[in-house]
Parts: C-alpha cells; structure tokens; sequence
C-alpha cells in the first residue's frame, strides 16, 4: 500500500504521483481559492449580522422604556442583552 504520509506535503506528494497533467492540482487549486472566498464573505456577513442585531436590540430597548429583552443566539442559547440607549442613539443621531 503506498503511503505519503500525512497534511499538505503528503498530499502534494500524492499529486505528483498521480496528476500527470496537472488538471488535478489545478481544480484542487481553484477550490482552495473557492473557499477562501467563501470564508471571507462569511466573515463579512458576520459583521453585518451582529452590526443589525445591535442596532435592533438598541430600538427595542428605547421603545421599551429601558426594558431590555432577552437575546438568543445562533444556537439558541440566551445571552446578555445589550446595554441599553436612548431612541436617537439607537436610530443613529448621536
């Protein structure tokens, strides 16, 4: 059994010894590249996401009068609510 060890250079090892033509590597490459473009536009969204739910967890609390609701996450579980601000910091005025 032929064994070429293990990570990146085991596999690139395996490449060369199978890939003649390079097709492989190169379609290997690209979804390398693929992800990575994946991960930054997750990360970005990441951003975003948390950027809205403050935004929105800042209105509630003023048109609530200081009541602060619970938040939950993305796993459902609860977590601290954000600290709570007037309604013209919570729309962006101040």
């Amino acid at each position: 059994m032929l064994s070429f060890g293990e990570g990146g250079a085991a596999f690139n090892k395996l490449l060369q010894w199978f890939d003649d033509s390079g097709e492989l590597r190169q379609r290997w490459q690209g979804n390398l590249q693929q992800a990575r473009r994946c991960k930054e536009i997750n990360e970005r969204n990441d951003i975003l996401v948390n950027a809205q739910l403050h935004h929105v967890q800042q209105l509630l609390t003023a048109m609530r009068g200081g009541a602060q609701a619970p938040v939950y996450s993305a796993q459902a579980s609860r977590v601290a609510p954000f600290a709570s601000g007037e309604l013209g910091s919570a729309l962006g005025f101040y």
